[in-house]
């Protein structure tokens, strides 16, 4: 089988990954011992992030789609339905692109804290955040290892 079948994997590891990394650091802000001195570096900190790592969410989550979309295409339907990872390719495609359906909830937040919001927009943001991380990035990121896993099995 073509490596092709692994980089879904990667993809959604690196989406995955990064979720926890922006809960992490972004989290720290939202420490008692931080959180008074918070609203001289939130909003500096949140545009520089924004500003430099959108492009690093979004290239993994379309690289995720893509490449299932990819496998889907260029591999038999029958030799993935044979394999029992058809339809989790297709929850593949539906998660990853799912992350994006949480945009309009979470927006308003982002711009909230580029605009000088503090730490309870933050923490608001951060709620939203869990939730598409655990209900969306964790499932894909599963739904991508099972797919993989059936398909490249012997």
């Amino acid at each position: 089988m073509s490596i092709l079948h692994l980089v879904p994997v990667v993809t959604s590891t690196v989406s995955l990954w990064f979720a926890f990394d922006q809960f992490f650091f972004l989290g720290i802000f939202l420490n008692k011992k931080v959180e008074p001195n918070a609203k001289d570096v939130i909003t500096p900190y949140w545009n520089t992030m924004i500003n430099t790592g959108l492009p690093i969410v979004i290239a993994p989550l379309l690289g995720t789609i893509a490449s299932t979309i990819a496998i889907v295409t260029t591999t038999s339907e029958e030799h993935l339905r044979q394999k029992g990872s058809f339809s989790w390719y297709i929850a593949s495609i539906a998660l990853a692109a799912a992350h994006f359906a949480f945009v309009p909830i979470i927006l308003p937040k982002i711009k909230g804290l580029q605009n000088g919001g503090l730490t309870p927009v933050l923490r608001r943001w951060m709620g939203i955040h869990v939730t598409r991380s655990v209900t969306v990035d964790l499932f894909c990121w599963i739904t991508c290892i099972v797919a993989s896993a059936k398909t490249l099995s012997a």
